[in-house]
């Protein structure tokens, strides 16, 4: 049976005091970092990374600091920061292969709208219609309403009547 969370909040300052009570060291002069760190980045996410420090549940080990904690919690933060700027020029690549591919082989730009780039619908094993087109349109639709357009589809739409080249910028943000 799950436990009702009946903890009563604590100011920043108490935060604080509650992690120097279980043995965290944090300098005197350091005590306004470590509070500006509780008030930004929130004792409940640091206290991920506590737990390397800790020789038990809410002890920590007597030769750890506060700075010690923010070190670790900046790399972390930082490679994360570094993967997912990795991931987004890996996602643009492909994308963008893609697009080209299509687009080239059936020398046509809008090639999403044409029902002849795709496999003729099918049922599947269990009986359900998989039609390709349909479901390459609807992953296109989502893609444009579930953010905010990027400014060169802004310009697009705003300058050209003809229809938006959606691959060139929403179908992998689906």
């Amino acid at each position: 049976m799950a436990k009702c969370y009946n903890k009563v909040p604590l100011s920043f300052e108490h935060q604080l005091a509650l992690l120097k009570s279980r043995g965290l060291r944090v300098n005197e002069a350091d005590e306004a970092i470590a509070i500006a760190y509780l008030s930004e980045v929130s004792y409940y996410r640091l206290s991920a990374y506590f737990l390397p420090y800790q020789t038990e549940k809410d002890v920590f080990n007597t030769s750890v600091n506060f700075n010690q904690i923010i070190k670790t919690y900046t790399f972390d933060r930082e490679l994360r920061l570094l993967v997912f700027d990795c991931i987004e020029r890996i996602e643009v690549a492909i994308r963008t292969q893609f697009i080209y591919t299509m687009a080239t082989h059936y020398n046509d730009s809008h090639w999403q709208d044409n029902q002849a780039c795709f496999i003729t619908p099918y049922y599947n094993k269990i009986g359900k219609l998989i039609n390709p087109h349909a479901d390459f349109q609807t992953i296109i639709s989502k893609a444009k309403t579930a953010r905010t357009p990027e400014t060169f589809i802004k310009h697009y739409t705003s300058t050209y009547d003809t229809p938006l080249i959606r691959q060139a910028g929403c179908v992998s943000n689906y």
